[in-house]
């Protein structure tokens, strides 16, 4: 569960530039 929060996380971060 923990790791699918931090995968959601790091996609937040690539989407943000894109």
């Amino acid at each position: 569960m923990l790791g699918s929060l931090f995968d959601w996380f790091i996609l937040g971060c690539v989407w943000q530039p894109l």
